[in-house]
């Protein structure tokens, strides 16, 4: 009985590890890319103040006329989407190559050739 309740606390520890570590991954990729994700959105909404700017000068123009800050607005919206996604496919993914390796009988990390 001690055996099942440790394994199961070690099961559930490995994949609160997974969740928060693909969640906060999800979050930094998100976050890295932001400023990037905001000028292609002007861009697309032909906005007046940015149409005729490429992506680099957009960048700067952001900063010149708002701030930096204002590269990463929106950039909330996107963790609280994010970080259930990401935390979600990452254990999955953890989980599933923990399986296969227990049915394939090969010791983990599998080697992808």
């Amino acid at each position: 009985a001690s055996h099942v309740k440790d394994e199961a606390k070690k099961n559930m520890d490995f994949i609160m590890k997974n969740l928060l570590a693909g969640g906060v991954a999800g979050m930094c990729s998100k976050t890295a890319v932001a400023p990037l994700d905001r000028i292609k959105i002007l861009l697309q909404a032909h906005s007046i103040h940015y149409k005729h700017l490429g992506v680099f000068s957009g960048l700067k123009h952001i900063v010149k006329k708002e701030s930096f800050i204002a590269l990463y607005k929106g950039n909330g919206a996107q963790m609280v989407r994010i970080f259930p996604y990401a935390a979600t496919q990452f254990t999955a993914f953890e989980v599933y190559k923990k399986s296969l390796a227990k049915i394939i009988g090969t010791n983990l990390p599998i080697k992808h050739a």
